[in-house]
């Protein structure tokens, strides 16, 4: 059977315009040739590193690049290519905005590298379809027996059974690559919706925090204002209540003042061969106190 095979054409991936990267190599300094420019003299005293969760995609591409160069037999990549090509030697500034490049243009490699897998599982599906040609059987003699016949049918049968194993062993290849392909697209996927329901779940454990954290405050608030309400209020009926006291007390004062300054015409009265004093208008009052206790009508005293 002849062996499948699978021809991939990976899609054209736009990415961003690479960073120009300023003239921070790692030059020789000599005598003839003094590191004296403003650029050099920042970038050699700086000591700024790189940030871990900046410096690991840098690690992760001078791996990558020495991986392909350890598995060939002639490198493809010198180390002044390697290094230029991964901002080594720039400043820090240039090799984040570098990074940053690739978090851009992330979407769009994740999208061309599902493009590129899912042409390549067409093709193996379309290879897949195709006949297998299986050798044809030696023809037989015109003038031999039946006797000898029957060893050539057998080995046509065992090549005919061998082609089928091979076919069959073949095909499961290929699903299990396809499986293998599609496990890992899944588990992309999944880990990328375990992040959007993370992300989801943040936001709403940091929105239910700042509305507690809200509502908190508010309460807090209303509190304080509803206390000082109160306060003003206890200190108003207080107010008012003493004020209310002070201008009765004074017209009280001011009623007696009137009383004792008015001056009414009495006659003394015996009356049960006690002595009291009468107005006028017949109103008793008492000889000693000179309070009102009744009045005088028909004869008789009627007291309060």
């Amino acid at each position: 059977m002849s062996a499948i095979t699978s021809t991939v054409t990976s899609p054209i991936m736009e990415l961003p315009a690479p960073i120009m990267e300023l003239p921070v190599t790692s030059p020789d300094i000599s005598d003839n040739h003094p590191a004296n420019t403003p650029i050099l003299e920042d970038y050699i005293q700086s000591k700024n590193n790189l940030p871990a969760k900046y410096a690991k995609f840098l690690q992760f591409g001078y791996f990558l690049l020495n991986h392909i160069n350890s598995n060939s037999h002639t490198p493809l990549f010198d180390d002044h290519l390697i290094h230029h090509s991964l901002h080594l030697f720039n400043t820090t500034h240039n090799q984040i905005q570098f990074i940053h490049l690739f978090l851009q243009s992330s979407k769009s490699i994740h999208k061309t590298i599902r493009k590129t897998i899912s042409i390549h599982k067409k093709n193996l599906a379309k290879n897949l379809g195709k006949p297998t040609v299986s050798p044809k059987p030696p023809s037989l003699p015109k003038k031999k027996s039946n006797k000898a016949s029957k060893p050539s049918e057998v080995t046509t049968s065992e090549e005919l059974g061998n082609n089928k194993d091979k076919k069959s062993k073949a095909t499961n290849a290929v699903k299990e690559h396809i499986q293998s392909n599609n496990l890992i697209l899944e588990t992309n996927d999944n880990k990328e919706k375990e992040k959007k329901v993370k992300e989801v779940k943040e936001k709403e454990v940091k929105e239910k925090k700042e509305k507690e954290v809200k509502e908190k405050k508010e309460k807090k608030e209303k509190e304080v204002k509803e206390v000082k309400e109160k306060k003003e209020k206890k200190e108003k009926e207080v107010k008012e209540k003493k004020d209310k006291e002070v201008k009765e007390k004074k017209e009280k004062e001011v009623k007696q003042e009137n009383d004792e300054d008015e001056e009414k015409e009495v006659s003394v009265f015996v009356y049960d061969d006690k002595q009291y004093l009468i107005d006028e208008n017949n109103n008793v009052y008492d000889f000693e106190s000179h309070d009102v206790i009744g009045s005088f009508a028909n004869g008789v005293i009627t007291f309060k």
